[in-house]
């Protein structure tokens, strides 16, 4: 029986000599985008299709998505301390007081008085106002926050489309091979030759 190989590539394996060593005892590489802002997943893309033009050797890229887990976007990394914040649909803030979020989905199921999760409930926010996909909420529990932490409600759940986001961002990045998705529980194999926007 034949050894099939797939590479997870992270931190410790982003340099690119370990990268090629690992080309040449893989069948496929592996990316978490559970642990990837958009700009980090276009760099390593941008990595990966640069090695496969110096070797002349190409493998697919695995794209492995976060599952149905709605998670905050970009933010700091800082203990929360807050005694109000506004939760907004943007996909960076530097401002601690904002928390982006892409989702459209929780903005639209979401109401005043619900009380939202935030990294496995280590925070909890009561929404005192949500319009024009802004959330304004008081801080009941004081917690630590970073990109890609888990958000939720508790009052009843949220219908998310858990794969648009990288879907809609995925075909305008720089990479000419194919890509396929890993969703949870099911595999959605979508599959584009997608071309570099300074070629367009």
């Amino acid at each position: 029986m034949s050894l099939y190989v797939i590479s997870t590539l992270g931190p410790s394996s982003s340099d690119d000599f370990v990268i090629k060593k690992l080309l040449n005892i893989s069948n496929k590489f592996r990316l978490n985008a559970s642990h990837l802002t958009k700009s980090e997943l276009k760099s390593w893309l941008d990595n990966l299709s640069k090695i496969f033009k110096e070797t002349n050797k190409t493998i697919p890229v695995v794209i492995d998505l976060q599952g149905a887990k709605i998670r905050i976007a970009e933010y700091p990394p800082t203990e929360l301390n807050l005694k109000d914040i506004t939760i907004k649909y943007c996909e960076k803030s530097d401002d601690l007081s904002v928390i982006p979020l892409l989702s459209k989905d929780f903005f639209n199921s979401v109401k005043e008085n619900d009380i939202i999760s935030l990294n496995d409930a280590k925070i909890k926010l009561k929404i005192l106002s949500n319009e024009n996909f802004e959330i304004k909420c008081t801080v009941l529990q004081h917690g630590f926050l970073a990109s890609n932490k888990g958000i939720n409600c508790d009052n009843h759940p949220v219908v998310y489309n858990f794969i648009s986001v990288l879907i809609d961002f995925l075909p305008v990045i720089y990479y000419n091979k194919i890509v396929s998705f890993l969703g949870q529980k099911n595999v959605f194999y979508r599959r584009w030759n997608i071309k570099s926007q300074s070629n367009t």
